[in-house]
C-alpha cells in the first residue's frame, strides 16, 4: 500500500510566503504571534528547499521520518537537509539572522502573552532576509 502523501513542494513554497504576510500584518498587534508564524514560514520554505535539492513532490518520497516528528521543527536540521547551510554560514549577514532565527520553537503557539514589539520587528526581519534569499535559490 503507497504511504499517503500530504503536501507537494509547491504548496511549502506558497505557505511559506502566505505565512510570512501573515506574520508582518501581526506585528504591531501582536507580535508572539507574528514571531511564531515567521518561523512557521521559515519551517515550510526549508521544506520546500529540502524537495528541491533532492528532486521529489514530497518529502515522503526521502523515507526520514524524522521530518515528521518534533525534530522536523528544528530549523537548524532543516537548514542542513537543503545543502545550503554552507553557503549561508559564509556570509556574515545570513548567518547572524539565522542564529536569529533558529531561537524559534513550536511552543510559541501556547504563548499566553502579546510579545515584545522589538523583539518581533527583529525577527521577522531576519526571516524576511532569509526567506528572500532561500527564494533567490
Amino acid at each position: 500500500m503507497e504511504q499517503y502523501k500530504h503536501t507537494r513542494k509547491t504548496i511549502f513554497r506558497q505557505a511559506a510566503l502566505l505565512r510570512l504576510e501573515e506574520a508582518e500584518f501581526l506585528k504591531l498587534k501582536y507580535p508572539s504571534g507574528c514571531i511564531y508564524l515567521g518561523g512557521y514560514a521559515l519551517e515550510c520554505m526549508l521544506k520546500y528547499h529540502i524537495c528541491t535539492y533532492n528532486n521529489v513532490l514530497y518529502l515522503e518520497e526521502l523515507n526520514k521520518p524524522w521530518l515528521f516528528s518534533n525534530r522536523g521543527h528544528d530549523l537548524n536540521l532543516l537548514l542542513k537537509e537543503t545543502k545550503l547551510y554552507e553557503p549561508i554560514f559564509k556570509s556574515l549577514f545570513l548567518s547572524s539572522s539565522f542564529n536569529l532565527a533558529n531561537k524559534w520553537r513550536t511552543s510559541l503557539r501556547y504563548n499566553p502573552n502579546k510579545g515584545n514589539l522589538n523583539e518581533a520587528r527583529r525577527f521577522i526581519s531576519a526571516i524576511i532576509v532569509l526567506i528572500e534569499y532561500l527564494n533567490s535559490k
